[in-house]
């Protein structure tokens, strides 16, 4: 029984951050199936669907469900507080925050809620999926992103992570190697700086820091 509610339920957890305000504890229910949903709304096609009350929801869970099947973050959350504030999912991914905001509008806004959640928060980005066909900036660190395109959002996300790391890699191991050098005498190491600086110049590594 359990195994079958776990299956049309997701029950998503709060994030706790250490600051002031009084943050919710309770967590918050979806249905994993939106027919599911709309059936016990009584909702019978796109008409009454759109003009039901509770259509941003529906959306929301649906948007969510399909956002964590892609992106497949390690742990999701959301984050609300009791003055308002809140954020539908947020997660963490090799030490950087993400928070993501699902609005059923053709030209979603940034509220005084996201930014609130921004700076609590400190996230390094935030995405705003909606219904529509177009991304564009809605600031610094807030990209507006069609739903349609998640899939093109993870690889970015990523690919960006798997760049910084492959540099950190490079510098390490770089420094691995400038420290055997030191061992050896100072005539192999000077010839040995050289080439190795010539070899990675020549590598397809190389243009990685561009891209930053």
């Amino acid at each position: 029984m359990i195994n079958i509610i776990s299956i049309m339920i997701r029950q998503l957890q709060p994030w706790h951050e250490n600051i002031s305000k009084r943050q919710v504890k309770a967590p918050k229910i979806y249905f994993r199936d939106s027919g599911l949903l709309h059936c016990l709304l009584s909702v019978s096609d796109k008409h009454s669907l759109l003009g039901h009350p509770r259509t941003g929801a529906s959306w929301e869970g649906f948007a969510l469900e399909q956002f964590l099947k892609i992106v497949k973050p390690p742990e999701a959350y959301f984050w609300s507080t009791h003055s308002g504030a809140e954020i539908d999912l947020f997660f963490q991914y090799r030490g950087r925050r993400y928070g993501i905001e699902f609005k059923f509008s053709e030209a979603p806004k940034i509220s005084r809620s996201m930014r609130i959640a921004l700076n609590d928060l400190q996230l390094d980005y935030l995405w705003i999926i909606y219904p529509g066909q177009h991304s564009f900036p809605a600031d610094d660190k807030i990209t507006v992103c069609p739903l349609t395109e998640v899939t093109e959002l993870a690889n970015q996300l990523f690919k960006k992570q798997i760049i910084f790391w492959s540099i950190i890699s490079i510098c390490w191991f770089g420094c691995i190697l400038n420290r055997l050098a030191v061992s050896k005498n100072q005539i192999w190491v000077g010839k040995s700086k050289y080439y190795l600086s010539s070899q990675f110049q020549n590598s397809p590594f190389w243009p990685i820091a561009d891209v930053l």
